[in-house]
C-alpha cells in the first residue's frame, strides 16, 4: 500500500510538472545540447564519432548519450519519451532507496523516507531535464542496495555486482572514479569480522577488479577509436576552464567566459591530447603558487553550492523561459546576507507557486541540516559507528570532488543518504519527545 501511494503521488507530481513546462526547449540545460548532439549522432550513424572531426572525442563519457540513443532508437527522437523513461528510472531509484532504508533502519524510518523522497524537489525536477543525473542516480542507488546487502550478508555476489555497477556509473558520469579508496577499507572491515585476513584481502581484490573492469574496457574503447588509453578529457577541462578560470576572474576582475576564450582555450585537435592544455597548465601552476588562498576560497565556494544549493533554482530553469543555468546563484546576489538569501530564493520567479516551493525548500534546507547533525548524534549514541563512517565518507567524497565547479544538482548523488538520516532523526525525535511527555 505504501509503494502504491508513493507511486501515485510521484506520477501525479511529475505529470503536473511536465504540463507546467512552457516548451520542449525548457528541458535543455547548459550541458543538454552536447548530450543531445551525441545521442542524435549515434541514432543516425550507430557511432559517437564526429564524422567531420573524427579525432575530437566527447569531453564527457558517452554512457548517458548511449542511454538516450537507446530510447530514441525505440520510439524516435522524441524528448517526451526520454523524459517519461527518466521519470520511471527516478521512481525505481526511490523504490531502491526504500529497500536500502528497510535494510538499515526500522519500518517507521522507511515510511518517513518514502514521503521525504516523493516530495524532494530534486527528485521531481531532474528527470524533466536532458541531464545525466537521473541515470547516474539509478546506478548509484542500485550500487547502494547491492553493497548494503553485502554489508548485511557478506555474500561475495553482492560485493562483486555492486562494484561492477559502481564502475558502470562512471561511464555515465565519473563522479565515483575515486570511490574504491574509501570503499575498500569498508570491504576489508566487513570481511575481517568473523572471518580471516585472506578473505578480506581477496574481497578487496575482487572489488577492485569488478569496479575497474568496465572502466578499463571503456578506456580500451577510447584507445581503439581515438588512439589514447584515457577515460575522458573532462578532468583537465574542469581544472583549467572551470576552476582556474574562476580563480583568474577573482584575481584579474574579468568575466570567466572572457578568460576561457582568450587565455584558456584548448589548442590541439584531439581532445585527449594533453599538449593542447600546455599554456593553461603553466598558468594553473603559476596562479596556484601566487594565489593558493584564492584556490581554496573558490573550491570551498563551489562545494558550498553543491551542499547548500536549492533544487528550486533548477526548477526556475525548467519553468521560467528567461532563466538559464547559473543565473540564480547566491554568490551573484547583492546586499546583506539575509537580502542575498531572499534574492537567491525569489530571483527569476514569475509564478507564485515557484516562489512558494523555493521558500518551503529553503526552510526545509535549514531544518534538514539540523536533522542530519542530530541524526548522526543518534547513530553514535546507538554505537552504529560503521554506518556513520560510511555515510560521512560518502557525503564528503561526493561533495568535495565538486570543488572545481559546484552546483546543487551534483548533490543529487548523495541526497538519498541525507533523506535516510533525516528520516531516522525525525523518528528518533518523535520517540524521544513521546518518552518525555509520558513521564
Amino acid at each position: 500500500m505504501r509503494h502504491l501511494t508513493i507511486t501515485l503521488l510521484f506520477v501525479l507530481f511529475s505529470c503536473a510538472l511536465y504540463r507546467a513546462v512552457p516548451d520542449e526547449q525548457a528541458h535543455f540545460d547548459i550541458d543538454s545540447a552536447g548530450y543531445q548532439e551525441l545521442a542524435e549522432t549515434f541514432y543516425h550513424t550507430n557511432t559517437f564519432v564526429n564524422q567531420r572531426v573524427p579525432e575530437r572525442a566527447p569531453v564527457q563519457p558517452v554512457g548517458y548519450p548511449f542511454f538516450m540513443a537507446i530510447v530514441y532508437k525505440t520510439v524516435g527522437v522524441k524528448v517526451w519519451a526520454l523524459i517519461f523513461v527518466q521519470v520511471m528510472l527516478l521512481w525505481l531509484s526511490i523504490v531502491l532507496l526504500l529497500h536500502v532504508s528497510s535494510l538499515l533502519f526500522s519500518e517507521a524510518v522507511t515510511r518517513v523516507v518514502a514521503y521525504l523522497a516523493v516530495f524532494n524537489v530534486g527528485f521531481l525536477v531532474y528527470p524533466q531535464f536532458i541531464l545525466a543525473e537521473t541515470v547516474q542516480l539509478f546506478f548509484i542507488m542500485l550500487f547502494m542496495y547491492l553493497f548494503v546487502s553485502f554489508y548485511q550478508s557478506k555474500y561475495w555476489y553482492y560485493l562483486c555486482s555492486s562494484a561492477a555497477i559502481l564502475g558502470l556509473s562512471t561511464i555515465i558520469k565519473p563522479t565515483a572514479l575515486c570511490s574504491p579508496i574509501l570503499i575498500i577499507p569498508i570491504v576489508v572491515y566487513v570481511l575481517w569480522r568473523g572471518a580471516n585476513g585472506v578473505n578480506a584481502v581477496a574481497g578487496a581484490v575482487l572489488f577492485i577488479i569488478s569496479f575497474y573492469t568496465p572502466v578499463l574496457l571503456y578506456m580500451l574503447r577510447n584507445y581503439d577509436v581515438y588512439g589514447y588509453f584515457n577515460f575522458a578529457p573532462m578532468m583537465p577541462l574542469n581544472m583549467y576552464q572551470c576552476l582556474l578560470a574562476k580563480v583568474m576572474s577573482r584575481v584579474e576582475g574579468l568575466p570567466v567566459q572572457d578568460i576561457v576564450d582568450t587565455q584558456l582555450r584548448f589548442s590541439a585537435t584531439n581532445t585527449f591530447d594533453a599538449a593542447g592544455w600546455d599554456h593553461a597548465k603553466k598558468l594553473f601552476y603559476d596562479y596556484l603558487w601566487q594565489y593558493p588562498t584564492t584556490f581554496v576560497v573558490v573550491w570551498v565556494q563551489n562545494v558550498t553550492k553543491t551542499v547548500f544549493g536549492l533544487f528550486s533554482t533548477q526548477l526556475k530553469v525548467l519553468i521560467e523561459p528567461l532563466v538559464r543555468g547559473g543565473d540564480c546563484s547566491f554568490f551573484l546576489q547583492e546586499g546583506s546576507f539575509l537580502e542575498r538569501i531572499n534574492a537567491y530564493i525569489v530571483s527569476g520567479s514569475t509564478h507564485w507557486w515557484v516562489c512558494l516551493v523555493s521558500y518551503v525548500e529553503a526552510l526545509w534546507s535549514v531544518v534538514r541540516w539540523v536533522l542530519v547533525i542530530t541524526g548522526f548524534g543518534f547513530l553514535c549514541a546507538e554505537k552504529k559507528y560503521g554506518l556513520v563512517c560510511i555515510f560521512v565518507l560518502c557525503i564528503m567524497q561526493f561533495s568535495v570532488v565538486t570543488g572545481m565547479d559546484g552546483c546543487c544538482r551534483y548533490r543529487i548523488i548523495f541526497e538519498p543518504i541525507l533523506i535516510m538520516i533525516c528520516a531516522y532523526a525525525l523518528v528518533q525525535w518523535y520517540y524521544l519527545i513521546k518518552r518525555i511527555c509520558a513521564k
